[in-house]
């Protein structure tokens, strides 16, 4: 069913929107991140939020979200259309679990001022100094749900790990090593996160861990029979 949802602006509680309505803010690009609590988000941290970012020449756009908790999807949309498939300006999705995203907020645009070419991905960008946004919750009309997600592996709770199948050996008993989770090279991989590998072209992928078994889930359908 249609539901309210209260809307948050770095922080602070804004407005409680209806289903297919709208409101207009005028606020500075970096005013903080745009999200909702509704959907069983009761932490900043699992919060599926749209973050923004200016350096004074450009605006930089992007979503945070928890690949364990989705509690909504948001689409985000500027002003400008994107010219002859440069990269620049192009509506951001982030409707499933899987949709590119940061599962921390960067620390900055990562790349130089005055750049000739779009940022990695998950970072988008959009080259105009008076662009605007549109942000919408639930674009598919529903909340995301969660019911059959796997739970991610972080070793230590660092969001920023995963565990690897050593050398690439999907069978009982294989060990298993901790590596860095390399987010911006996502974008080069097929298949959605649960398919997709650690880094382009390497045989490492994600795991994950379901509820009432002994074996975790190796991402790409694969097993190992070790125990975390």
């Amino acid at each position: 069913m249609p539901s309210n949802i209260d809307v948050y602006i770095g922080n602070q509680l804004d407005s409680n929107l209806s289903s297919g309505s709208n409101i207009t803010r005028e606020v500075t690009v970096n005013a903080g991140m745009i999200y909702t609590t509704m959907n069983c988000s009761p932490t900043n941290e699992t919060r599926t939020r749209a973050g923004f970012y200016y350096d004074g020449l450009t605006t930089y756009y992007y979503v945070v979200k928890n690949w364990d908790n989705f509690n909504t999807g948001i689409h985000i949309e500027p002003n400008y259309p994107e010219k002859n498939g440069s990269g620049y300006c192009r509506p951001l999705d982030c409707w499933t679990f899987n949709c590119l995203s940061f599962n921390t907020p960067p620390l900055g645009p990562g790349v130089e001022n005055g750049s000739t070419r779009p940022p990695k991905l998950p970072m988008w960008e959009c080259l105009y100094t008076d662009v605007s946004f549109i942000v919408n919750f639930c674009p598919t009309g529903n909340f995301s749900s969660n019911q059959g997600r796997a739970t991610t592996i972080h070793p230590n709770g660092n969001p920023n790990k995963c565990l690897d199948v050593r050398n690439a050996m999907y069978t009982d008993g294989t060990p298993v090593q901790v590596l860095d989770l390399d987010l911006l090279r996502r974008a080069t991989c097929p298949g959605s996160v649960l398919g997709e590998r650690n880094k382009a072209n390497s045989p490492s992928r994600f795991w994950y861990a379901r509820k009432s078994t002994e074996r975790e889930s190796v991402a790409d359908m694969g097993v190992s029979n070790g125990k975390y």
